[in-house]
Formats: C-alpha cells, sequence, structure tokens
C-alpha cells in the first residue's frame, strides 16, 4: 500500500510539473507572437489557458470583506466560520401562551364525496392524454 502511495505522489507531481512546463512554453510562445505584433496568434495561444485547466473557483471572504485566495488563509476563515455559531451566547425562549386556541380556518377532512370527485376529475385528465412537462 505505501508503494501504491508513493506512486500515485510522484505521478501526480510529474503531472502538476508537465502542466507547469506547457503552461511556460505556451506564455513563451504568446510572448513571442505579442513582440512580433501578430495579436491573433497571442490570444490564440493565451485563450488556450482558459480553455486546458478546469477552474477552481471557491470565492472566500474574509471578515472584512476581503478575497481569500491563499490556502492557509482559507483553513484559518472555515476555522473562524465554524467557531462563530458554537461561541454565541444562549438565546432564551419567548414565553408561549399557556392557552392554545383553535384555528377557526383549521383544515378539515375531505368527505368521501369530495375525494370521489376529485378522483373522477384525476381519470378524466388522465383519459384525455393531458400531460404536465
Amino acid at each position: 500500500m505505501d508503494q501504491y502511495k508513493d506512486l500515485n505522489r510522484q505521478c501526480k507531481k510529474s503531472a502538476r510539473q508537465d502542466k507547469q512546463n506547457w503552461a511556460e512554453s505556451k506564455a513563451i510562445q504568446g510572448e513571442a507572437y505579442l513582440v512580433t505584433a501578430q495579436i491573433k496568434y497571442a490570444f490564440a495561444h493565451f485563450r488556450n489557458f482558459r480553455a486546458a485547466c478546469p477552474r477552481k473557483v471557491s470565492p472566500i471572504l474574509g471578515d472584512h470583506g476581503n478575497l481569500i485566495s491563499d490556502k492557509a488563509a482559507k483553513a484559518h476563515r472555515w476555522k473562524n466560520y465554524f467557531e462563530q455559531p458554537l461561541n454565541h451566547p444562549s438565546v432564551p425562549c419567548p414565553d408561549l401562551p399557556s392557552t392554545v386556541q383553535e384555528d377557526p380556518h383549521a383544515c378539515q377532512e375531505p368527505s368521501e364525496l369530495e375525494v370521489c370527485g376529485q378522483l373522477l376529475a384525476h381519470r378524466k385528465v388522465e383519459q384525455s392524454g393531458f400531460t404536465l412537462g
């Protein structure tokens, strides 16, 4: 198992290095096109950066609304975020009325006649072939 983990780690490291080398070569080619005033080809190379890599977007805002991008600061912000709700003083429950009043508009159980009427209406809609969606 340790051998697998070591090989996996080496493979990922190699892939990261290959991606970095590819990006640097594309940047050098793009800069060369810019120097020679071939704007169309330069932007075609730069556009490859956007299409080649998956975007990892995780905007995390700090306490003062500033954007946090580095990993250590994100971890620190998450730690603070989860500690905040746990450290608030408890909120006392309001006193509830001792007597419960009946709602005059309470829902009543449908009668057998109402249920039969709805079933018939539903069957008519199904038989007509009408579908939603």
